[in-house]
């Protein structure tokens, strides 16, 4: 039902011609997915990639553009002719393949439920992160609320699962968690998870290592410098 995702009403519809190119590549994308996505077995897998890529490309094209970091409107009202901002209104408007991303692509037994042995972590993997490159338009409390289950996947995947599956579950998890409600209900899997995220980030400085030159004394930071 796309009354889950907050797409503006009454958007501007003039993208130029970017734009319009990149809505024609995510119509071919899903052309192709509606193609497959009914065949028992089919992997959905390289046609998430495939939209993972292209909105990563316009999410990039749109944060150059240094829009207003307090300006939370949908890309399609604060950007009417950038790309992004049409190409999330063109996905929207594709119920069942949304429908698909959030309630079926993220369930770890995606490929047993169908009676195949393959791994289900990399379609986990590709609509964790195609999931984070429509965190604009995805409407996260309703997402979130209505999927319990899902919520509590995350706190598994974030803590357990191979990279890069790993870090996406993590970052969807920090929008989930942003919700009272969730953050009420999972209190106890968030004190679980924090000191093992707060351990990754000394292991990632220590990977960093130090810098080769020392600096100088006027150049270093007091112990207390407030």
């Amino acid at each position: 039902n796309l009354k889950r995702y907050k797409m503006p009403v009454n958007a501007n519809l003039n993208p130029n011609s970017a734009a319009r190119d990149a809505v024609a590549e995510l119509t071919e994308i899903l052309r192709q997915w509606e193609e497959e996505h009914n065949i028992s077995g089919s992997d959905p897998t390289p046609h998430l990639v495939k939209l993972c890529e292209l909105f990563e490309l316009h999410t990039n094209n749109f944060l150059k553009r240094d829009p207003d970091p307090f300006d939370d409107r949908h890309p399609v009202t604060s950007d009417p002719d950038g790309a992004l901002g049409q190409l999330l209104r063109a996905l929207f408007k594709r119920d069942v393949f949304v429908t698909k991303l959030v309630n079926h692509y993220l369930r770890d037994n995606y490929f047993s439920a169908q009676g195949s042995s393959q791994d289900s972590t990399p379609v986990n993997t590709a609509a964790c992160r195609l999931m984070l490159d429509l965190l604009h338009g995805l409407d996260i409390p309703q997402v979130f609320r209505d999927s319990e289950s899902t919520v509590a996947k995350l706190f598994t995947w974030a803590e357990k699962a191979p990279e890069p599956l790993r870090t996406y579950a993590t970052g969807l998890l920090s929008a989930a968690v942003d919700i009272p409600d969730i953050a009420t209900n999972f209190r106890d899997n968030n004190a679980h998870l924090l000191p093992i995220m707060l351990n990754r980030l000394w292991d990632l400085k220590d990977e960093g290592g130090q810098d080769d030159v020392a600096p100088s004394e006027t150049a270093r930071v007091p112990a207390r410098p407030f």
